[in-house]
């Protein structure tokens, strides 16, 4: 820990902790140690051990649960929001837990959904008054295949509950409950009305800077982030990358935000086959936040970055990443480019037999209207590649009404 962790987590002043933590080195306990700016201070292992088996204090539970968001707002700190945030649910902090959503776009995300999987051991009452752990809880029962209708209810809740709390009075307050309707609006695969309200926090962003109260940088950044997703999914890539970019433009953003600005950035370049832009978000994102480049979307870019230059064991390498550990819209995504990989290393028969299935599970996951068209026409175009006129013909069967890509299709045929 920093001084100011310290003083953080005792509830005392930053001189006085460091005194603390100068007595506990005087007994043993750990060790100074600075980078040359900033100093903290190490325990060493058996600390942890000895107070494990200390007995404790009589329990004071106003005591405890201050202590429970001291620590949680420490991790917060240091850039780890998912960890802040699963210490925060598993302590009953939920107020800050919630805090930690609103402000941290990587936790609200559906990258990794496992990660909400805490929430399964809380009481569902003591979460009725808290929207976003609403939506959460509605997207862990989502992703799980198993408890599809289970998920809608608890994600139609969120929503309601967010309609009604989109008119209160504070800027942060009424993004915030845009952000639970996105999430629950995407969930749900109900793609019309996410754009709708994707479309009003654009409008916000727009007043960010001449509103005379203008909302905190977190909530702001992660509000507008999660109204790229929608726009990216829908195919309108121009407004997503505008969205994005404001993001790396507000003061006061947290860096962690700032990276998956640029990772979704960086997402939507490699879409569009703009791979040297692509390659810029990457290594933006690699100087802001080093390690991230393993998140959902950044692996996304990667992959498709690797495959345009020949480096098909790289590519595969950050497909298999996609495939280990993002959600469903970030799976489905790479899956026509793994098979334009397994093609090009002469596995044509595997690519069509991966693409068939996905046009299939399409239909039990939330699949945005660009993705749906991308997996569509990936198996046409394989077919055609393989002379499998008949098989080509019946997968043009497959598009959505009037997606202008069954047109190009069949002229292709």
């Amino acid at each position: 820990v920093t001084d100011r962790e310290a003083a953080r987590l005792g509830e005392v002043d930053a001189g006085r902790a460091r005194d603390w933590l100068d007595t506990a080195r005087s007994l043993g306990f750990g060790f100074w140690e600075s980078d040359g700016e900033v100093a903290r201070f190490h325990f060493v292992p058996i600390t942890a051990r000895v107070l494990e088996r200390t007995p404790a204090a009589p329990a004071d539970s106003a005591a405890k649960g201050s202590a429970d968001a001291a620590a949680a707002e420490v991790l917060w700190s240091r850039g780890d929001p998912r960890a802040a945030w699963s210490r925060a649910i598993r302590t009953e902090q939920f107020v800050l837990a919630e805090r930690i959503l609103r402000e941290s776009f990587i936790a609200v995300t559906d990258d990794e959904p496992s990660a909400f999987a805490v929430l399964l051991a809380t009481p569902t009452a003591k979460l009725r008054r808290f929207p976003y752990l609403t939506a959460m809880l509605g997207t862990v029962h989502a992703t799980s295949g198993k408890g599809r209708a289970v998920g809608s209810a608890y994600l139609a809740a969120a929503e309601q509950f967010a309609r009604a709390r989109a008119s209160e009075p504070g800027p942060d307050d009424r993004l915030a409950m845009l952000g639970v309707r996105l999430i629950a609006l995407r969930f749900e695969a109900r793609w019309a009305a996410a754009l709708s309200v994707a479309a009003d926090v654009s409008a916000a962003s727009e007043r960010f800077e001449i509103d005379e109260r203008p909302p905190t940088p977190g909530v702001f950044a992660a509000a507008v982030l999660q109204a790229a997703i929608p726009f990216l999914g829908a195919g309108q890539h121009s407004a997503a990358v505008r969205l994005a970019e404001r993001v790396v433009s507000v003061p006061g953003v947290r860096s962690e935000l700032v990276a998956q600005a640029h990772a979704v950035l960086a997402a939507v370049h490699a879409s569009t086959g703009a791979i040297v832009r692509s390659r810029e978000h990457l290594s933006a994102l690699e100087r802001v936040r080093p390690g991230l480049t393993r998140w959902g979307w950044a692996e996304l870019a990667a992959a498709f970055v690797d495959a345009e230059v020949d480096d098909l064991s790289g590519s595969r390498a950050a497909i298999e990443g996609v495939l280990r550990s993002a959600g469903s819209e970030i799976r489905l995504r790479v899956v026509p480019l793994r098979a334009v990989v397994d093609a090009a290393e002469g596995r044509s028969l595997m690519s069509i037999s991966a693409v068939s299935d996905a046009v299939k599970d399409r239909e039990r996951s939330a699949v945005p209207p660009s993705v749906r068209s991308g997996l569509c026409r990936s198996v046409v175009v394989l077919y055609l590649a393989v002379g499998a006129l008949a098989q080509a013909k019946a997968a043009v069967r497959s598009f959505d009404r009037g997606d202008p890509a069954a047109g190009v299709s069949r002229a292709q045929i």
